[in-house]
């Protein structure tokens, strides 16, 4: 009996290194498998993480083109707006600086003809009249200014 103990100590022992080299070889090569499963997994993640990013980024440029085309519309048509009121209150502006041009000028024709009338003007005839002759060259160069000035908004308006 001693023998068979021996010999199955010695079975035991060989069968321990068996599967202790057994252990060492396939534990490895166990966790290896699953190291490149949790790899590939986390590589299809980051891939997928990637492609949302990716996808996101092409929302917001199209997005954004839309935000500046619309603002491009709204800025055209805002400036159209304000040319027509520019226009609108510069021609106002003109025609009242044209009608006190005309009403200077017919002061003063009606001065120069009672001055005709009476022979010799009063002191506050030819003062009035040197008034209304100072104002109307005022009036003039307003009115040509202006009509510079036009020209100048209307060649800029006609480039856009």
């Amino acid at each position: 009996m001693v023998g068979v103990l021996a010999d199955s100590n010695e079975v035991l022992a060989a069968s321990t290194v068996v599967v202790a080299l057994i252990v060492s070889i396939v534990a490895p090569m166990i966790a290896n498998r699953h190291h490149r499963e949790d790899r590939a997994h986390d590589e299809a993640r980051e891939d997928a993480v990637a492609a949302a990013a990716l996808k996101a980024a092409a929302q917001v440029v199209e997005s954004n083109e839309e935000i500046a085309r619309v603002t491009k519309e709204s800025a055209a048509i805002t400036q159209s707006k304000v040319d027509v009121v520019h226009t609108l209150v510069n021609s106002e502006k003109t025609a009242g600086l044209q009608r006190e041009l005309d009403g200077k000028r017919s002061e003063q024709a009606m001065l120069a003809e009672l001055a005709a009338l009476t022979g010799k003007p009063s002191q506050t005839a030819i003062e009035r009249a040197a008034v209304a002759g100072a104002k109307i060259e005022e009036l003039e160069a307003d009115l040509a200014e202006r009509s510079r000035q036009q020209e100048i908004a209307d060649a800029q308006i006609a480039k856009r």
